[in-house]
């Protein structure tokens, strides 16, 4: 999931240094998105990790 976030962080600075705004505004918030779901699965399972043992 990580990987995507990056994919998607670096599609959006090329689209924006080429002058693409729309596709680098949405690859950004797609990039965002992913982020914020990589974050909660990784707390979820750390949580989870603390709690077997």
């Amino acid at each position: 999931m990580l990987r995507w976030t990056i994919t998607f962080i670096i599609i959006a600075l090329i689209a924006g240094v080429l002058g693409f705004g729309g596709i680098a505004g949405a690859s950004a918030g797609i990039a965002k998105i992913l982020f914020y779901i990589f974050i909660i699965l990784f707390i979820f399972s750390l949580l989870r990790g603390v709690m077997k043992k």
